[in-house]
């Protein structure tokens, strides 16, 4: 289940229809994050106990991509919201080894997230090393952020 606490303010919501929540209570991961895109897109906007929006957790959740271009669409800054932890929607998609489209959808909306690091102090191109992701990711953000790679130890990052 999604733990962004917007989830719960949906479901308290004055708005909240009882067929409405039949339906959510039934719809997958992505018919819920259809459900807030349609009928709450405030939501986007609203962050969790940890720093989390909706789109970190969509991303986590490896939602749809057409989802999650919604997302962006609707709500651009999100894509340099970090969370407490200092993890951009970038970030985790990198943890979570996701395809390159979906990454390359969160690097056109924020170029400058290969830039960014976490609280560990781990770069994207850091992370997806970490996460053993798929060479293409990898050489896309090393072509973005060359002066990264003279910092990476291949024999610890990339072994």
């Amino acid at each position: 289940p999604l733990s962004c606490s917007c989830i719960q303010d949906v479901f308290s919501s004055p708005r909240m229809t009882k067929p409405l929540r039949k339906r959510i209570e039934t719809a997958s991961v992505a018919g819920i994050v259809e459900l807030l895109l349609e009928r709450s897109p405030e939501t986007l906007s609203k962050a969790d106990q940890h720093g989390r929006l909706l789109l970190h957790d969509a991303v986590e959740l490896a939602i749809a991509l057409p989802l999650i271009e919604s997302m962006v669409r609707l709500h651009p800054s999100a894509v340099r919201s970090a969370d407490h932890e200092g993890k951009l929607p970038l970030h985790c998609a990198l943890d979570k080894q996701l395809p390159t489209e979906t990454m390359q959808v969160l690097l056109h909306s924020f170029p400058g997230a290969v830039s960014r690091r976490d609280k560990r102090g781990r770069f994207p191109l850091y992370i997806a090393c970490d996460a053993n992701s798929s060479l293409d990711v990898v050489f896309t953000l090393a072509q973005l952020a060359p002066q990264h790679l003279s910092q990476l130890a291949f024999s610890d990052q990339c072994g």
